[in-house]
């Protein structure tokens, strides 16, 4: 008969989750959006009216998590109604913490499995995934990705195979899960004998095709991109020089793990140009082969890997609470699987720290999924060493506390996530001397309404990093605000000389030279912008009102005739028509 207490039940443990997850993330249900969360609100697939299918198509990607954000816009979401977005993030957090609970339950003791879920909920790692709203990919590729994980242990390998699928639609940082599956059938499930793989061949392969259509959409996209971000030509950071530098990235994070101090938004992180080159890229390369050696070797080494009737695909496992994986007191089965776990965070964590370059190598948010595999050794390791207390109400206590001190960690982070004075604010304090920093700052100043301040922020960037285009596109934008084109127009013309040849550059550049008098270089500016960029609204506005003023009527008119397979915002649409109703009544009034 199964002594185990009425809160060690799955339905209890899951409800406390829950309430752990609503406690620790209340407080950033009105944070506002930040960084690349401002370009939805200018995206016409995402915050246009439609159901949002285009969001389907070949050339883009992502777009389960760009969809989802679509219906938080037709929701009522918007840059002055956040909470939506936030109430998803905080739901799906939520759903993978229990979904985790449930595969920890089949791998450990319920204790052991409900405190490596609670540091899921509420460690402040953690908060970058849940509080920025951009980074919900990662939430929701999580999400998808534990349950084919969890439908694979129930023996459903075609559901597992379609969740795997929607976990890339997400994000394509699951591409390494069908390796962790692989292994753990191999481990755990198959007992080592690889012939007792084969019939699951066909899964596997259909999780590794599913993960080179993914990778094959992602690096078409980036082919077409204006700069891609991320891929084998990014600029400044080869494969090389990524991979060289993500030893020391990938410290970083473990370091945060144990400790979580000192979290950034925008760590100023230098390049590992050599091995040499800083100097800890050496030690950190070796640390790092060291311990993936030694964790390798336990998980070979280790003993009780052999198959359990909770763990086999197809078999359906024992009632919640009962702990069959682990056994009643699970500190034998702990310490021979907690390696495996530790490693599948290595496994999980390789698609953005290894070889395919990004241009930014590290944030915190890519270690959500990678997250869970930790999750689950430490809990693991934790609870055998809380059980040398003895008494249950003493290792219940040390686990409260535990959780309950992340937790107040977690709320702190998310004040600092409010808005965007307040992020920005605590990114340049702690990356003083990179210049993109200033660029929120400056943004945040300029919503509360300080903007000799703001332009002040953006002069300082550039002081710490003289050729940042970006910075040198904002602080254009600010002084043409301010009316002061001759001092701007330099700026957006070295913003191009530094290789920031985009529509908004050009068109920026166009709006100076409009203010300047110089009519036929605005005109060419904006001819410039559009034929990068022939959806380009700003830019089409603008030159539909230059030839205008210079008399060039019918020009204006056809420039204001969208081509086929644009699409923009409907107020976008209106505008464009209304002016070009106000230049027909130009012409027909003789002037």
């Amino acid at each position: 008969m199964d002594q185990s207490p009425w809160y060690a039940a799955f339905p209890w443990q899951a409800a406390a989750l829950c309430l752990l997850v609503l406690i620790a993330y209340w407080n950033s249900l009105e944070g506002s959006f930040h960084f690349d969360d401002w370009s939805l609100l200018s995206d016409p697939d995402v915050a246009g009216p439609g159901v949002g299918w285009r969001l389907f198509r070949l050339g883009l990607t992502r777009p389960l998590t760009y969809w989802s954000f679509h219906l938080n816009f037709l929701a009522g979401g918007g840059q002055t109604n956040t909470i939506g977005f936030h109430l998803v993030s905080i739901a799906l957090h939520a759903a993978n913490s229990v979904l985790l609970l449930w595969i920890a339950r089949r791998h450990v003791a319920a204790p052991a499995a409900f405190l490596a879920a609670g540091l899921f909920a509420v460690h402040p790692l953690e908060t970058e995934a849940v509080s920025y709203i951009f980074a919900r990919s990662s939430l929701l590729a999580t999400f998808f990705a534990l349950l084919a994980f969890a439908l694979f242990l129930r023996g459903r390998r075609g559901w597992s195979a379609a969740a795997f699928g929607f976990s890339l639609l997400a994000k394509e940082e699951g591409a390494a899960l069908p390796a962790f599956l692989l292994l753990y059938d191999f481990l755990f499930v198959s007992g080592r004998h690889g012939r007792q793989l084969a019939p699951r061949k066909w899964y596997y392969a259909g999780l590794l095709g599913l993960a080179a259509l993914a990778a094959a959409r992602l690096f078409y996209v980036l082919k077409t991109a204006w700069e891609p971000g991320i891929g084998f030509e990014v600029r400044g950071v080869s494969p090389l020089v990524y991979a060289l530098t993500q030893p020391r990235v990938i410290w970083r994070y473990l370091r945060l793990i144990v400790l979580p101090l000192g979290q950034n938004l925008d760590y100023d992180l230098p390049l590992s140009r050599s091995l040499w080159t800083p100097a800890t890229t050496l030690p950190a390369l070796l640390g790092l082969a060291a311990l993936l050696g030694w964790l390798a070797w336990k998980v070979i080494a280790g003993p009780g890997l052999g198959p359990r009737r909770a763990m086999r695909p197809g078999l359906k496992p024992g009632p919640a609470g009962t702990d069959q994986a682990a056994g009643r007191g699970g500190a034998a089965d702990t310490s021979a699987r907690w390696p495996f776990w530790m490693l599948a965070y290595f496994i999980l964590l390789a698609p953005s720290s290894s070889i395919v370059a990004q241009s930014d190598v590290i944030y915190e948010h890519r270690t959500y999924l990678p997250m869970t595999g930790m999750a689950v050794a430490l809990g693991s390791l934790l609870w055998r060493a809380l059980e040398r207390l003895g008494a249950r109400s003493a290792r219940a206590a040390a686990a409260v506390a535990l959780l309950a001190a992340l937790s107040a960690f977690t709320v702190a982070r998310n004040r600092v996530w409010a808005d965007e004075l307040s992020l920005w604010r605590d990114v340049v304090a702690k990356s003083p001397v990179k210049g993109r920093p200033y660029i929120g700052l400056s943004r945040g100043l300029a919503q509360d309404n300080r903007p000799v301040e703001a332009r002040r922020a953006l002069e300082r960037g550039l002081q710490a990093e003289p050729d940042n285009r970006d910075l040198r596109m904002n602080l254009g934008v600010m002084l043409l605000e301010e009316g002061n084109a001759r001092e701007a127009l330099p700026h957006f013309k070295r913003a191009i000389e530094l290789g920031r040849e985009t529509p908004e550059a050009w068109n920026n550049a166009g709006a100076a030279y409009s203010m300047l008098g110089q009519q036929d270089k605005a005109i060419e500016a904006y001819r410039r912008a559009l034929s990068l960029s022939p959806c380009f609204y700003n830019s089409r506005r603008n030159l539909m009102a230059a030839l205008a003023d210079g008399g060039r009527f019918k020009e204006a008119i056809a420039t204001g005739a969208v081509p086929a397979g644009c699409r923009l915002l409907p107020e976008q649409e209106q505008e464009l028509e209304r002016i070009r109703s106000a230049i027909a009544g130009r012409v027909a009034g003789g002037q």
